[in-house]
């Protein structure tokens, strides 16, 4: 007997994903936004205190800018989010 309820969520989970690259790695993730440190975290062999975050392919009403601590980008599948040292900062 098939469990409609579990394809259901099954088929709601992998919409939920969003496959984006992050400085040239794909990554599946579940959220649909990203927070600044959330995105800090999945680059850990960078090495600094503030790198710079930057984003293309975004969302209609934004599709590319800047990620500055505190703020958080929502995600689109396809995404490509670049974070750099840049030793300025």
């Amino acid at each position: 007997m098939v469990d409609f309820k579990k394809a259901l969520d099954d088929l709601k989970a992998k919409k939920a994903m969003s496959a984006i690259y992050i400085n040239g790695l794909l990554i599946t993730v579940t959220q649909t936004s990203l927070t600044y440190d959330e995105i800090r975290q999945l680059t850990p062999q960078l090495v600094g205190d503030s790198p710079t975050i930057q984003y293309t392919r975004g969302v209609s009403d934004k599709p590319s800018g800047t990620v500055i601590p505190g703020q958080s980008v929502p995600l689109k599948d396809g995404m490509v989010i670049d974070v750099a040292f840049t030793g300025l900062a």
